[in-house]
Formats: C-alpha cells, sequence, structure tokens
C-alpha cells in the first residue's frame, strides 16, 4: 500500500506509541481524582499541555483539549459569538473553509447573526483589504483558516488578524491542516484562538465498540455480581457507622455506585486517607473531583451544605472483588472513625 491521504490522518509514530501504551493499562486512573494514582495521569495531561504550549509560543492555560479539529472549532466559533452577542452579531468568514466552520457559522446566521462570506482569489487566496472592509461596527468575529484542507493554500494570518485587531475583532484561525507541517507561533501570528488536531481516534473508537460489545454481552452476569458487591459494601459501612447514609434510593441506582455521607468529617478528607491505603475513590463526578465544593446534585436533592459536603463516591466493576469490599469497608470505618476522633479532640 503507498498512502497518499495524508492530510485526512497519518500514520502513528512509534515514539507516540510507546508513549501512550502505559495510559492504556498500568496508568489509566482518572487524571481529576485527589487519590495518588490520578495525580501521575494528571501530571502525563499537564506535562503534555505544557509541551503543546511550548511548541505553540502560548501559554499552558491556553490549550483546552477536545475530542478533535470540528470540536475546536465549534467551541471556538460558537463559544466566543454567543457570550459576546450583547457586543455585536456580525461575523466574517470565507466560502473555502472546512465544514466544521461553515455549518457552525450557518447555524449562527439561523441564529440571526450576520455573516459576511469571503471570496477567495483565483490562487486561493482571501485578500486582506476586502477583509478589512468586510470589518463593520457590530463585527465581532472572524474565521479564516491557516491551510486549506484541499488545496493547501496558507493564507496571510498575520496580516489578517493584524487588521481584525485594528478594529478590536476577535480573530480565529483553523490551524489543523498547519499543525506540524509549518512552524506555528500563535504570538507571531496574533491570533487569538487557534484550533488543530492529531488524527481521527480510530483505535479510540474499535476499542470503545469492543468494549461496549463485551459488556453488554455480559451485561446480566456482571450486574448480578456488582450489585451484590455493592450490598456487601454498603451493610458493611451503614452497620458499623452511626450517622452514616446512603444518598440516593438505594434500589433504583446502578449497580456499582454507593453514595455515602458522614456527619462529622469531610468527603476529601476521608478520600485522602483512604488514598494513602491504596484505595481511589472520589468526592463527586469526575469531572467536579478538584473543586472543593458540594455536590450540586445533593444539594438539589434538599442536602444541607455540611452534609453533601461530607459526600463521598465509590464505584464498583466487575473486576473487582470480596475481598476488595471488605479491605475498603474496614478502612473507610476506620477513617471515617478517625477523623471523627480528631474533631472531638
Amino acid at each position: 500500500m503507498i498512502y497518499f491521504d495524508n492530510a485526512a490522518t497519518t500514520a502513528l509514530r512509534e515514539t507516540a506509541l510507546s508513549a501512550m501504551i502505559p495510559y492504556f493499562r498500568e496508568e489509566f486512573a482518572n487524571p481529576s481524582g485527589i487519590y495518588l494514582p490520578a495525580g501521575k495521569a494528571r501530571r502525563a495531561v499537564e506535562e503534555s499541555r505544557e509541551k503543546l504550549a511550548n511548541l505553540l509560543n502560548a501559554q499552558r492555560d491556553e490549550i483546552i483539549f477536545t475530542s478533535g479539529g470540528s470540536e475546536s472549532n465549534n467551541l471556538a466559533i460558537r463559544g466566543f459569538c454567543m457570550m459576546n452577542r450583547s457586543k455585536g452579531s456580525h461575523v466574517i468568514t470565507s466560502l473555502t473553509e472546512h465544514p466544521s466552520v461553515i455549518n457552525t457559522i450557518k447555524a449562527l446566521e439561523r441564529e440571526g447573526f450576520s455573516v459576511t462570506w469571503l471570496k477567495p482569489d483565483e490562487s486561493g487566496i482571501i485578500s486582506v483589504d476586502e477583509f478589512k472592509r468586510a470589518i463593520r461596527p457590530e463585527t465581532i468575529f472572524a474565521s479564516i483558516m491557516q491551510a486549506n484542507n484541499e488545496t493547501g493554500v496558507i493564507q496571510n494570518i498575520e496580516e489578517l488578524a493584524a487588521a481584525a485587531h485594528e478594529k478590536k475583532v476577535c480573530f480565529h484561525t483553523d490551524a489543523v491542516q498547519s499543525f506540524c507541517h509549518m512552524k506555528i507561533d500563535v504570538k507571531k501570528l496574533g491570533v487569538d484562538m487557534l484550533s488543530s488536531s492529531a488524527t481521527e481516534n480510530v483505535a479510540g473508537i474499535v476499542g470503545m465498540a469492543t468494549a461496549a460489545a463485551e459488556a453488554i454481552e455480559n451485561l446480566t452476569a456482571s450486574t448480578a455480581k456488582v450489585y451484590a458487591l455493592r450490598e456487601r459494601l454498603i451493610d458493611k459501612v451503614l452497620g458499623a457507622l452511626d450517622n452514616a447514609y446512603l444518598n440516593g434510593d438505594r434500589e433504583k441506582r446502578t449497580a456499582g455506585n454507593v453514595n455515602f455521607s458522614f456527619d462529622g468529617v469531610q468527603g476529601e478528607s476521608v478520600i485522602i486517607r483512604l488514598s494513602a491505603k491504596g484505595i481511589c475513590g472520589s468526592t463527586g463526578s469526575a469531572c467536579t473531583a478538584l473543586r472543593q465544593e458540594p455536590s450540586h446534585v445533593l444539594t438539589a436533592m434538599g442536602m444541607p451544605y455540611e452534609k453533601a459536603n461530607s459526600s463521598i463516591r465509590l464505584t464498583l466493576s466487575e473486576f473487582n472483588t470480596e475481598d476488595e469490599v471488605d479491605y475498603v469497608a474496614e478502612n473507610l470505618i476506620k477513617t471515617v472513625n478517625d477523623l471523627r476522633a480528631i474533631r472531638r479532640y
């Protein structure tokens, strides 16, 4: 096979594969967790964020990870325009953008934004002078891709961005086709937002489909096992601790979910102490575990602030065992009692 479709996707570099493999198996922990293994995953994400920021001459907190180029374009365009709609409702783009840009801007157009669609010349170049003339007092946003996905034509992004900034217009560029094919310095380009991408995640897609098919095929047996483990954990903890609560209906819940609250302790302190014993849990949803605030779900259920702040979430799978449940229960009970004793002291 001679592969000549590298604008769509490329072969995976051996160095990239080697770097990725540990995070499929040993280092798979949730990077938003506050237990010890999560720290390794989080460091890997942040080190990667720093590396990409350095490559682009950007700040590390300016790097936002998404599922790919289309989502990045959508987030940049729609996110900015909807947030700043009160400042103006005119957008500038070109007729040769990627469909993810064109369709997003067409959606804005249907929602009341006015759009100037710039036409390139015969060589595929967007005129900087025409771009300048298209800017109006109500223009808030412009998006012109750096390199075209079909023709490879490179636009004068520095000049276009400078012209936008003269009129205080936010400038975005789709750099999916130029990223890693040419040197990109966001400060030199002068862009406010830039979208890039690696490859379509075929391996991830195949893995998801395979894992899902196996999970569904074994659903009855695995659910029964996980349910039994859950009930064992709940019975042991609630049977040993006073003023301990299972949050949410006991039966109408997913088989592996256990959400406890304990009077007199903070959930975060419980999770940190369990982590020292090799037990990984969380104080809420995976995406909010690093925020020190009570669960909005529990407060919406009418739970007082202090009780919601004492909650922890332990979720089991078919890969867990009765011995693990017993170990977790034993250490959780001891942890809560120890923390309560410290507080009383």
